[in-house]
């Protein structure tokens, strides 16, 4: 059973709101756009897995993607989590493409694709994320189901290569299209332990409440001052920034679009951009509005949730604080 869906990272929304919203001339732009094109490919190969996933029968497998547990003062992330009552698997998805060799004096990762590039080795990661869930389960009183680990290489057309005689870690290290029969394979090698369903659904319920999804300040991890944040409100067909608000509506005097409810996702922009609270005046700012009447219509339409009264209300949305 699926109980926590793969959701579009947070960090991968700010960081294509920040392309949005910058000059192409700015120094950074290139950097940003490639980390955003680097976890947009991971995003997507991770869909791909959960088509594999989605093949399992419901009622005997809980599945949680993309959980992110504490472990002391820092967090660890689950790729993809799935739980029996004969084990529990940690899954590492990778979309890597070209040829991989996975270098056992180095634990390095190196691909050859045009270039030669170096990674950490994604087995020694989920091994590491391993240790630190068998550590949260001791924490809450379970200690004997096993626990079981595989990367994943979404990427079909990747080849796969190490030094001479370790060539038992393709075990660990396995394309999408194996999953299942590695999945049933560990489900057949290990016994049903003395857990009941219903400690199962009390664990479930429990990663869930731990569960704390990263929402980094992105102006401050690619130090861009907010300054150079283009405002305004982005045309939904061709993007050009900023469209007019005329009778009502936005119009777009590039492509001639008009738009009733344009205004939506700048307001979801300004919320993964900046770091703040929204108030009328900071709307007026932002979308360019000369009428603290109309950003009033439309803070109340977007039913956002705020504290104070009148001429002092702070819009948040819910999670932020």
């Amino acid at each position: 059973m699926l109980y926590k869906p793969r959701m579009e990272p947070v960090v991968l929304k700010k960081e294509k709101a920040l392309l949005l919203r910058l000059m192409k001339s700015y120094p950074k732009y290139h950097e940003i756009e490639r980390d955003y094109l680097k976890r947009k490919a991971g995003f997507k190969g991770e869909l791909s897995i959960d088509y594999y996933l989605s093949l399992l029968p419901q009622e005997k497998y809980f599945i949680l993607h993309d959980l992110r547990l504490p472990y002391g003062n820092h967090f660890f992330q689950i790729d993809t989590l799935l739980i029996c009552s004969r084990f529990a698997l940690l899954l590492e998805i990778k979309s890597y493409s070209g040829t991989l060799f996975f270098d056992q004096f180095t634990n390095q990762l190196t691909r050859n694709n045009q270039k030669v590039e170096a990674f950490p080795c994604p087995l020694y990661q989920v091994k590491r994320q391993k240790l630190q869930f068998k550590q949260l389960l001791a924490s809450y009183g379970i200690n004997n189901l096993p626990l079981e680990n595989l990367v994943v290489m979404s990427n079909s057309s990747s080849i796969l290569q190490t030094n001479e005689g370790n060539e038992h870690i393709f075990k660990e290290v396995i394309h999408g299209w194996k999953l299942i029969p590695e999945i049933e394979k560990i489900d057949q090698l290990r016994k049903p332990i003395k857990i009941t369903p219903e400690d199962l659904n009390r664990l479930i319920e429990h990663l869930l409440s731990l569960h704390t999804p990263e929402n980094p300040d992105i102006l401050k991890f690619f130090d861009i001052r907010p300054a150079d944040i283009k405002v305004g409100v982005l045309c939904p067909i061709c993007q050009s920034l900023p469209i007019k608000r005329i009778r009502g509506s936005w119009y777009c005097e590039f492509c001639g679009n008009r738009s009733k409810d344009a205004h939506k996702k700048a307001v979801d922009d300004y919320f993964l951009l900046f770091q703040t609270g929204l108030t009328n005046r900071k709307l007026r700012d932002y979308l360019q509005l000369s009428s603290s009447q109309v950003a009033s219509k439309i803070l109340t339409e977007l039913n956002i949730p705020f504290t104070g009264k009148r001429k002092d209300r702070v819009y948040r949305p819910f999670g932020m604080g």
